[in-house]
């Protein structure tokens, strides 16, 4: 159900669940992490953003279920919404249209998302 993002996470989830494994910290290590390398680095992307946005969301769900997942929408909604904010104060138009634009996705994934929960429960009566 993951396309990009997230699916390292819920792996480890998934692993830590049924195998009993420890995550740990290794603070010697070093990791290089080649931003963009798999769309080339851009400027802001719809759909590179929907595609976090949908994988995190999928992540989330599947492990801690839909409830959980919905406010971790709504939590990253208003981050989104007081960073546009600052980017007002600040007078970052470009910045603050990205934090806005965001913000609308967000808006309509927590719209989807309620729809399907609503639907769940009227398919439970």
């Amino acid at each position: 159900p993951f396309f990009m993002y997230a699916e390292e996470v819920e792996f480890t989830h998934r692993a830590v669940q049924k195998t009993g494994c420890k995550v740990v910290c290794l603070p010697d290590a070093h990791i290089y992490h080649l931003e963009g390398a798999s769309f080339g680095k851009s400027q802001f992307s719809e759909w590179k953003f929907e595609t976090w946005l949908k994988g995190s969301y999928t992540c989330y769900k599947k492990c801690l279920g839909e409830a959980k997942a919905l406010v971790y929408l709504k939590i990253l909604c208003r981050a989104y919404h007081k960073f546009a904010l600052f980017c007002a104060l600040a007078r970052k138009r470009e910045t603050r249209a990205v934090y806005l634009k965001k913000c609308a996705i967000t808006k309509n994934m927590i719209c989807l998302a309620k729809e399907a929960l609503s639907e769940q429960g009227e398919e439970g009566r």
